[in-house]
């Protein structure tokens, strides 16, 4: 089903916000109050000169941030990745695919605020949002930033918590390129085991670690990943030796 493009107002932001809070108290959504504010002139508004948007049915994380990307011509309308209100609408759209039952009693355990509701202010914050982190990432870093994309939607999966949270880290395509080289196996498109074990060395936190201290001396932007993995020290020679063997 086509669906036209909303953002909520400020009033509409806050409405979102209580009702969050409502629902995390029920553990549970309310459809009828949801939908009631989707598309209630009084809250929300259409976003202009954007196309409708069809939603997939999978929850892939990269399959529907391409569909919103297409969407919205986000690459003709950076200015929109900083729009609480769109990506705040879009988030509560798709809130039953951003909170999934629990497997065992059926509750929905709602997480910190930040995840649905856009903070804009605060880059902290900003990469926590679940539909316009995402977006960004497949919009502007493309396949430098594909090892943040993998898994559902309402997955931020460990290379985000590790990575995406320092901003020089984040935003620099060579680091993630090295990144992507050492942990992501293209085959399965997953991570490779033990990519993100906290006592295994040259794991994600590691890597992070180690990238902290090169660039203190090293000019990162100037080098390609496969430079920067012939660079790290030799607690990340097995990592090195699967690239070999998976490619």
């Amino acid at each position: 089903m086509s669906i036209i493009i909303r953002r909520f107002n400020e009033q509409g932001v806050q409405a979102f916000e209580s009702l969050l809070a409502r629902f995390r108290e029920l553990k549970a959504i309310v459809n009828s109050d949801l939908e009631g504010l989707l598309f209630n002139d009084l809250y929300t508004s259409q976003v202009p000169d954007t196309d409708q948007m069809d939603l997939p049915e999978s929850n892939s994380k990269s399959e529907i941030s391409t569909a919103i990307i297409t969407a919205l011509n986000l690459e003709g309308n950076v200015k929109l990745f900083y729009d609480q209100g769109l990506w705040t609408w879009l988030a509560a759209l798709m809130l039953k695919r951003l909170v999934p039952p629990d497997k065992v009693n059926g509750e929905l355990h709602f997480k910190e605020s930040a995840l649905y509701v856009l903070e804009t202010s605060n880059w902290k914050r900003y990469y926590r949002h679940l539909v316009a982190f995402p977006c960004w990432i497949k919009c502007t870093l493309k396949e430098s930033g594909k090892i943040f994309m993998r898994g559902d939607i309402h997955q931020r999966g460990e290379a985000v918590e590790q990575l995406a949270a320092v901003q020089d880290i984040q935003r620099n395509t060579s680091i993630l390129d090295a990144a992507t080289l050492l942990y992501f196996d293209d085959k399965s498109g997953k991570l490779r085991k033990g990519a993100a074990s906290k006592d295994t060395g040259g794991t994600l936190r590691r890597f992070r670690e180690v990238i902290k201290q090169f660039k203190v001396t090293y000019d990162l932007n100037a080098m390609t990943g496969q430079q920067i993995v012939d660079l790290l020290p030799g607690e990340f020679s097995k990592w090195r030796k699967r690239m070999k063997v998976d490619a």
